[in-house]
Parts: C-alpha cells; sequence; structure tokens
C-alpha cells in the first residue's frame, strides 16, 4: 500500500513535538512509595526515596512530612527539623508534623522548644493517648532536667573601629552663667577594642536553674587615650520555668571607665577614671504564645553612684519598667521564605531620684523618661544575619540649673536621643564569627553642651568557646 506522503510529514512532525514535551517536561514527584514506605515502618527505604528526589520534593509538605520523619528516627536531627518546619510553615494547624517536630527537638535536648511545641499541640484538645504520649515527654524532660549537669560558654572578641566624636561633645558655644562661653569640638579618632565574657548555668530541680554571667571590655584610642573605656558587667540570678512561661530574678553590678588607665588598675582596683558604678535588681517575665511569638515584661531597680566628691552630687537609684516582643514572619511571600525575618521592639519607662535633696544634685540627676526601641532581623542564608534597628529615648529633668541659662532665665534640661544602628554577622566556622556594625547617634538638647552627633564604625572576629 503506498503511503500518502503528507501524512508521513505530519506524522513525523508530531512525534518530534511529542518527544520535545519528553525531553523538556519535568519529572512528576512520586508520593507513593514514600506513602507505603512510612505505613509500614520502613526509616531507610523512605531516606533512600527522598533523597533521589529532593530537589524536586522539597517544600511539598507531604514529602517534608515522610521525609522530616524519617531523618528524626535515622538520627539527622537538623535534617529533620529543617523538613518540619517547613511542612509547619505552609500548614501551620498541621499536629501531626507539631508533634514531630516536637520530638525532634527533645532528641536534640532542646526542652525549651520542645515544650514549647508539645504546648501548642496541647491547646487543641487532642486525643487522649496523645495527651499521655506528651506527659510522657514531659516527664522525661523534667527528669533529665534534675540530672543535668551545669554548662558554661565562653568568647573572646577582637575589634577595630573609627569613631566620629570620641567625647560625645558639641560643637555649640554654651553660656554659663549668662556670660561665660564654654567651646567644645568633635574630635574624631580611630580605635581598637578586647572584650570578653563567660556565662555558667547550673539547673538545681526541674524548671528550676541557677544563671550568672561576666562581660568585660577594654577600649583605647589611637589619640584621645583620655577618653579610653573600660568595664566590667556580672550578672547572677534564677530561672524558673513554667510550662510557656520563664521567671527571672537578678542581681547585676557595673563598674563604667573613662580615661587612660590598663585593664588591671582601672577595672579590679580603687581607680580615678572610675566614671560609674552600678548595682541593680532586674527581673524579667517572658512568655512563648507560640512558636512565632514571644512577649515580656521587665523591671529594674539600680542604684548608680559617681566616685570623688564633685560628682557624689550626681549619685541616685532609678527605676525602669518596660515590655518587649519578638516575632518570627511566616507566611507564603516569596522575600519571608527567603529572608526568614524576625521583627523586635521594646518600650520603656522611667524615674532617677537623686541621693543628695537639693537644687544642684536635683538639677543633675531627678529626672522622667521614656523610650522606644524596635527592628529587623533578616537571614539570607544559614550563616549570615543582618540587623537594623531604631532608639528613641525622651527625658526631662525636674529642676533647672542654675549653670545653664538663657533669656528666661536658668533652664530646665530636656533631651531627645535617637540611635540607629545597621549591623551583620557571618558565621565563618562553628566556633569563629565575623562581625561588623554601623551605628548613628544624636542627642537633641535645649542645653547646648548635651547636644552632639556621633557615628561609630566597627569590625571585629569572635570566637566561641562552647
Amino acid at each position: 500500500m503506498r503511503q500518502n506522503p503528507r501524512l508521513c510529514a505530519v506524522g513525523l512532525v508530531g512525534a518530534l513535538v511529542a518527544g520535545s514535551f519528553n525531553v523538556w517536561a519535568e519529572p512528576a514527584l512520586d508520593l507513593a512509595q514514600m506513602r507505603a514506605a512510612h505505613e509500614a515502618g520502613n526509616t531507610q527505604l523512605v531516606l533512600e526515596l527522598a533523597l533521589k528526589q529532593l530537589e524536586l520534593g522539597e517544600g511539598d509538605p507531604e514529602f517534608d512530612f515522610y521525609y522530616g520523619v524519617a531523618a528524626v528516627d535515622s538520627g539527622a536531627l537538623n535534617q529533620g527539623v529543617f523538613a518540619l518546619e517547613r511542612v509547619l510553615l505552609a500548614n501551620p494547624d498541621d499536629l501531626r508534623a507539631r508533634l514531630e517536630l516536637a520530638r525532634a527537638y527533645f532528641l536534640m535536648r532542646e526542652d525549651s522548644r520542645a515544650q514549647q511545641e508539645f504546648a501548642e499541640v496541647l491547646a487543641q484538645n487532642p486525643s487522649g493517648n496523645v495527651q499521655a504520649n506528651i506527659q510522657r515527654f514531659t516527664d522525661a524532660m523534667r527528669l533529665r532536667e534534675g540530672r543535668c549537669r551545669p554548662t558554661s560558654t565562653a568568647y573572646v572578641e577582637l575589634g577595630v573601629g573609627h569613631d566620629s566624636n570620641v567625647a560625645s561633645s558639641t560643637d555649640n558655644d554654651v553660656l554659663l552663667f549668662g556670660f561665660f562661653t564654654s567651646n567644645s569640638s568633635e574630635n574624631s579618632d580611630k580605635f581598637s577594642y578586647v572584650r570578653g565574657g563567660a556565662t555558667y548555668n547550673k539547673p538545681f530541680s526541674p524548671g528550676r536553674s541557677f544563671f550568672s554571667s561576666v562581660d568585660v571590655e577594654s577600649r583605647h584610642n589611637e589619640n584621645d587615650d583620655e577618653f579610653d573605656t573600660n568595664y566590667i558587667n556580672a550578672i547572677a540570678g534564677l530561672s524558673f520555668l513554667q510550662g510557656t512561661d520563664r521567671y527571672r530574678i537578678s542581681l547585676q553590678g557595673q563598674k563604667y571607665n573613662v580615661g587612660e588607665s590598663n585593664f588591671e588598675e582601672g577595672l579590679l582596683s580603687d581607680s580615678d577614671d572610675t566614671f560609674r558604678q552600678m548595682f541593680a535588681i532586674n527581673g524579667e517575665w517572658q512568655r512563648t504564645v507560640n512558636r512565632s511569638t514571644q512577649v515580656s515584661l521587665f523591671a529594674q531597680l539600680a542604684d548608680m553612684h559617681y566616685p570623688g566628691a564633685a560628682s557624689e552630687v550626681r549619685d541616685s537609684w532609678q527605676l525602669t519598667v518596660g515590655a518587649g516582643a519578638t516575632h518570627v514572619v511566616t507566611n507564603d511571600e516569596v522575600w519571608v521564605k527567603r529572608l526568614n525575618p524576625v521583627i523586635f521592639g521594646s518600650s520603656w519607662v522611667g524615674v532617677e531620684h537623686s541621693d543628695v535633696r537639693g537644687d544642684v544634685a536635683q538639677s543633675q540627676a531627678d529626672r522622667e523618661f521614656a523610650g522606644l526601641r524596635g527592628g529587623i532581623r533578616v537571614l539570607p542564608t544559614a550563616k549570615l544575619s543582618i540587623d537594623a534597628s531604631a532608639m528613641y529615648q525622651w527625658t526631662e529633668y525636674n529642676k533647672a540649673n542654675a549653670i545653664f541659662v538663657n533669656s528666661s532665665g536658668a533652664i530646665t534640661r530636656e533631651d531627645d536621643f535617637y540611635m540607629l544602628s545597621l549591623g551583620a554577622k557571618y558565621l565563618l566556622t562553628d566556633a569563629i564569627v565575623l562581625g561588623g556594625e554601623l551605628t548613628y547617634t544624636t542627642a537633641d538638647s535645649n542645653v547646648g553642651l548635651n547636644d552632639y552627633d556621633r557615628t561609630q564604625a566597627r569590625g571585629y572576629v569572635r570566637y566561641n568557646f562552647n
């Protein structure tokens, strides 16, 4: 039989088109075998099937669930957590995935995170079997915490930078007593610093632990050594965990020096360079609302002491109370999944009261203040984090200061303080962190001596001993 040339041509074109579709069409995700292997409890087979189509399956909630459970069961806890977290980003109400994520955190000994996930499941009133299973995990965590050994960390940090105004000086001419003029000027300088610190935590019963930390820093300017600074800050207290609530109470001591001095003379003994000493009682309540949001209330009562006869008029006590919140942004927006943003903020109010009751002391120490701080942290990669924040604080003093006058007489000081900060950290290794920070501060005061602008830039390397 003779073939029609036109039909042959059409058939050839059709075959080529069909072939091109077979070449360019993306392979389909096959979940049937993974589902069957998961239901049969064959962890090894689930993992093998998942790894064969990992690039294709990541982001699919069903794939991520099977892969995550199998990874946790096989001991690959980090991979399992990442997969199960992707499931919950897509379906926050998936209780199976949340239970498996809580189990993974338990196996990683991240007990606080495990408790948060278990609490969210219990809030949905699951079946009696699920509640009993969660109770077994909770009992195991309490028993483990009661037997937990002390933990400690430490770090050392070296940095260099540039400061546009090392003394926070004003460029304004200030009128003293109505006729003297104080001439100040901004002096920029390069600086270097060394910083170090350590923490120690000791659980003593389920949900209760002792914690402590100490941080020290010595900063030296290249030229203006009279504005070198040293400080030491130490905290010790108790922590109580009850469900999703954590309570902390602590004592804090701080010593801050300004002036040319070495570290030992400046911080570990009495020194003429001591600018301020502080002793404080701190309290904090923190609640984990859900896996994305945390809120807190805090308070501090501090005793401020300025050594030297001329500075004693500034001695005071200070009360500060405030609230804060942190929220992990989770939605289907591409930029959210790419950058994993975390939003944080806090606000506070306070009052300071001079120890010495008199016009001079009260004009320098008696004040009221309130402030706000907010910012965002993004994590473009697992090793890189970038922070941006802004802060504002308003301060009003209660007495006029006879030293500073204007056409209306003695001035009662009022300040507006602003700060903008941008920083980045890169995890070079598990122990080494590279970082940088740019900070701009400005103070707007009706007393010209307290008006200033200051920009600081620094880079550093930190080594963590974990």
